[in-house]
């Protein structure tokens, strides 16, 4: 979905570059000195729709170095109690999309940083419950979910692995686990691709 949607956008930017120059070819006999401002203006706002879907692109070519590196929220592997992408909701029991990965684990767990970082947002959602979003830089960020305690506030800066809350069942759940998103340039990304590669030893 997510790079099909890319494709798109960039064939709508190619799209629109063969147009523009089809006008202007039109155009370029009767040209005067006011024309020339006028399609110098339509070149910068081309140029300026270019840049700013730049991000969507590639959305998912995450920064593979950091990205290798990165640690899993909990002490332990356990298992997933719901995956990333579409599922059937446990408690409306309806199709839905699911931003992150549940992963199962039992109350006041130690959930730790994924990433170096700092700790961009602490609060409560009726979703997510007691949550942290922490921000790693190059348009990445990490959120953990449902958590009975938060041990960080906002701004503070947080090592690769250390402590920021612990797990628990606030929010809209069925039981404790912890809920944790990885997202790039505000999008979703499947976590079980990097998080079980290195474990955080008690």
């Amino acid at each position: 979905m997510i790079q099909t949607g890319g494709l798109r956008l960039t064939f709508l930017i190619i799209i629109l570059g063969i147009l523009l120059g089809c006008v202007l070819l039109a155009y370029l006999p009767d040209i005067q000195s006011d024309d020339i401002e006028i399609i110098d203006t339509i070149l910068k706002a081309e140029e300026s729709l270019s840049h700013s879907l730049k991000p969507f692109k590639n959305i998912e070519t995450i920064k593979p170095k950091m990205m290798a590196n990165m640690n899993y929220p909990l002490n332990n592997i356990t298992y997933q109690t719901s995956h990333f992408g579409i599922r059937i909701h446990p408690i409306s029991k309806t199709l839905s999309y699911h931003d992150g990965l549940d992963i199962a684990c039992s109350p006041d767990n130690n959930v730790y940083s994924a990433l170096s970082g700092i700790v961009s947002f602490t609060g409560y959602d009726p979703g997510y419950g007691n949550y942290v979003v922490m921000d790693h830089g190059d348009h990445i960020s990490t959120l953990y979910g449902h958590l009975s305690k938060i041990l960080v506030p906002v701004s503070t800066y947080l090592e690769q692995g250390e402590l920021l809350g612990k797990s628990g069942a606030t929010g809209r759940v069925t039981g404790p686990h912890l809920h944790f998103e990885i997202r790039e340039y505000g999008i979703a990304i499947n976590p079980s691709l990097y998080i079980f590669k290195n474990v955080i030893s008690p």
